[in-house]
């Protein structure tokens, strides 16, 4: 459809969630790590977890990247094409880390984190 609707992002967002339960259900067992920023729309997926790592990645940077991502991956948005846009989203990702570190999540860079699924 071409329409978005709130119905639609709320049966993907549950679609989300239980996909995430049942992978997690059916590897149990094992450590897993799971990457990424899991809010959309306002809305966390849950799941318990050890460890909630937050990469130390700066605000500024992780902000650059997900401009390339977005743009490599031919979203065909016209935003951040001025200095507005890109400092409305840097305070958007410096509150989303403020968030993160209020949920407990620890800051870790990448040997930090592998070391945690030594055995």
């Amino acid at each position: 459809s071409s329409v978005w609707t709130q119905e639609i992002e709320e049966a993907q967002f549950a679609l989300r969630q239980k996909l995430l339960d049942d992978f997690l259900e059916r590897n149990s067992g094992r450590k897993i790590i799971l990457a990424g920023h899991h809010t959309e729309w306002g809305k966390d997926l849950q799941f318990n977890a050890k460890h909630k790592i937050l990469l130390n990645t700066s605000p500024k940077e992780s902000m650059e990247r997900r401009i390339k991502r977005d743009r490599e991956w031919g979203k065909g948005w016209n935003f951040w094409e001025n200095e507005e846009d890109l400092t409305s989203e840097l305070e958007e990702s410096e509150r989303i880390v403020r968030y993160l570190m209020a949920e407990n999540y620890v800051l870790m860079g990448r040997e930090e984190i592998l070391s945690l699924f030594e055995d």
